[in-house]
């Protein structure tokens, strides 16, 4: 819950379901670094909605060993809440915590397997795990198994897309009434340009060194795993060949020495920015760009993927530049015409982009947060998640 992405893709949505009338017990992993610097803020934003935070810490080493101690311990502690508190249903996000879901609803819990994203796969296509090492291999095969076991003994399947529900109706013959999809939402009253946000933006995009004649291109969020910042920088380059005076702004809170040696060898030092921020600050930082960018390795992982910096850009107005079999991204944003989608990273993509961006500079930013009002306005999201819940509550 103290990472970033429990702050925006978790707490907004129950606290709407609080507000429904929900009673919501959370129980998470925390790292202990993140949990020191923002324990009071979400302690005091449970306790202001009503929440109840339970958690455990996340520990590190020794690998896999590790990991199966803090599920266990997540496991204990939610059977012992459940002794006193009684759930009527217990909603496990990814595949990971689903052995909670298989004990609480062994107990009577009806059981919410709320995807995020096929795991295990993403954790091959990111190159987390080499399927040529036999441990790996039967790790993978494990969650895969268990994947398998929690379609089949859910009460209710949660996907981020619309392409992963129509495979798992297809691949796993579920039926299409149990299956709901809720993508990477926004809040956006809090992803909404405005004088005082646009105001803000003007003085980072000085303090950032960045020139106002300058078209700005845009990656935010994590460095490594499946997001490919070589293919990016490369595009960018091309980019930048062509337009000068282009930069290219890298926000993320990711530990970026191996980029500092990619930009060095690329001669890119001065056309790109590093920077970081919180999420309260993150509107004003994105409001700085003119296009964003950002490539993701699709692989077999791909078809589940709902990037939260879609929403994030396309609320604000902010075009996108990406590449196919990610989600619902290339039909969202080739239908709607508030982008452009690769379907290879080669010189012939990367010239066809650079000759698209002042095409992507003149588009109407109402063209792109009307899109996020119809595909990722959080409400509709906790609007989706009540009526799942009283489904299961009747």
């Amino acid at each position: 819950m103290t990472d970033p992405l429990g702050q925006s893709q978790i707490l907004p949505y129950y606290k709407g379901l609080s507000k429904k009338g929900f009673q919501i017990t959370i129980l998470s992993c925390e790292k202990r670094e993140l949990f020191n610097n923002n324990q009071e803020l979400i302690q005091s934003i449970c306790d202001e909605f009503n929440i109840d935070w339970q958690y455990e810490f996340y520990t590190k080493n020794p690998p896999i060993i590790s990991t199966v101690i803090d599920l266990q311990k997540l496991k204990k502690k939610a059977l012992k809440l459940h002794e006193s508190k009684q759930f009527h249903i217990v909603h496990c996000r990814t595949v990971v915590t689903t052995n909670i879901g298989f004990a609480l609803q062994e107990k009577g819990a009806k059981f919410i397997f709320d995807i995020r994203g096929f795991w295990a796969d993403e954790r091959v296509d990111g190159k987390l795990w080499d399927l040529n090492n036999p441990l790996f291999k039967i790790i993978y095969s494990h969650f895969k198994k268990k994947e398998s076991k929690a379609y089949q003994s859910a009460d209710y399947v949660i996907t981020l897309t619309e392409n992963a529900k129509n495979h798992l109706a297809k691949t796993y013959g579920l039926n299409s009434n149990i299956i709901s999809v809720v993508p990477c939402t926004v809040d956006l009253n809090h992803f909404k340009s405005n004088d005082q946000l646009n105001a803000k933006s003007k003085e980072l995009k000085k303090e950032l060194g960045l020139l106002d004649n300058s078209p700005i291109i845009c990656y935010s969020g994590s460095l490594g795993t499946r997001y490919m910042i070589d293919e990016m920088l490369s595009c960018f380059k091309t980019i930048s060949k062509k337009i000068e005076q282009a930069a290219f702004l890298v926000i993320t809170h990711s530990d970026s020495t191996e980029l500092k040696i990619k930009i060095e060898q690329l001669d890119l030092k001065d056309k790109v920015v590093l920077t970081s921020t919180t999420y309260s600050e993150i509107p004003a930082y994105l409001l700085v760009a003119d296009i964003a960018l950002y490539f993701i390795f699709a692989g077999n992982s791909g078809k589940a993927v709902s990037p939260t910096k879609q929403a994030e850009f396309l609320s604000l107005g902010i075009p996108i530049i990406t590449n196919s079999g990610i989600g619902d991204t290339e039909d969202i944003i080739n239908k709607n015409k508030v982008g452009v989608v690769i379907d290879s990273f080669n010189a012939t993509s990367f010239n066809s982009v650079t000759n698209q961006i002042s095409g992507l500079m003149n588009l109407t930013k109402g063209e792109m947060t009307n899109i996020a009002q119809q595909k990722f306005d959080l409400n509709e999201g906790i609007s989706t998640y009540e009526t799942v819940y009283k489904k299961l509550l009747k």
